[in-house]
């Protein structure tokens, strides 16, 4: 939507009334996001097309034929960077304009307003476009009571942001099965 109403990028943040201190106490004392924290998900619309989008509906094996960058329709057309709350806070301190509604409103320590104002950002982003090879880990633990019974477990290994925190709550109930 932003770029439908003329925004040359996009900068987001999850709020702390969402995912932050205004819900419970923030890493490492608990599970909600810190000041520090940045939002790892993606904002390609994923439901339209699921996987990699230069292969829509089908595999992204080395063979496979890609789509051209400027033909995946699903990739942004303006560049968007998530940021942290913290680095959210001044730009949000300089915006003017009307104050914000009730359900706009964060959990941050001002008011909210919607713009414009005299804040002003220096979006420079760099790309990489080389495709990386991902890898599964596959195992078989036969039952000793129903050994022909299935029973799937799925988790992704690699870590987005910094370093490997995005996977572990689902890493962990993997082990924990394994473990027992």
């Amino acid at each position: 939507m932003a770029a439908e109403h003329g925004a040359l990028g996009c900068l987001i943040y999850s709020d702390p009334k969402e995912d932050g201190y205004y819900v419970g106490d923030v890493y490492p004392q608990g599970a909600w996001r810190n000041e520090f924290g940045v939002q790892r998900g993606s904002v390609v619309d994923m439901p339209v097309i699921p996987g990699d989008p230069s292969t829509p509906f089908v595999g992204a094996t080395p063979g496979a034929k890609r789509l051209p960058l400027e033909e995946i329709k699903v990739l942004t057309k303006i560049p968007v960077l998530p940021i942290s709350y913290r680095d959210a806070l001044p730009l949000l301190r300089g915006l003017a304009g009307p104050v914000a509604p009730n359900p706009w409103k964060g959990a941050l320590p001002i008011t909210y307003h919607v713009g414009p104002g005299p804040a002003k950002v220096h979006l420079k982003l760099a790309f990489h476009w080389d495709f990386k090879p991902i890898y599964d880990v596959i195992a078989v633990i036969r039952g000793s009571v129903y050994p022909d019974q299935w029973i799937i477990r799925g988790n992704h290994h690699d870590g987005w942001v910094n370093g490997a925190e995005d996977p572990l709550s689902g890493q962990a109930a993997i082990l924990r099965s394994s473990l027992r």
